[in-house]
């Protein structure tokens, strides 16, 4: 479970340290999706139970800056 968190936290302060520069180019509604995860894992890690409802944001996300 470390190693689930561990690395999901990676990716998303990944992520966060490009945001700032690439949130123009972002859909609003993937923007506002992609805030609230920020938010939800500022306020609590990420487990086996969250997993599947944090990934698919993470993955458009992820998808939307690699373009």
């Amino acid at each position: 479970m470390r190693k689930l968190r561990g690395g999901f936290v990676l990716v998303v302060g990944m992520l966060v340290a490009a945001s700032p520069v690439l949130s123009a180019e972002l859909d609003p509604d993937l923007r506002a999706r992609v805030d609230a995860l920020i938010a939800d894992v500022g306020e609590s890690p990420t487990t086996v139970s969250n997993v599947a409802e944090r990934t698919p944001v993470l993955w458009e996300w992820a998808n939307a800056v690699s373009m």
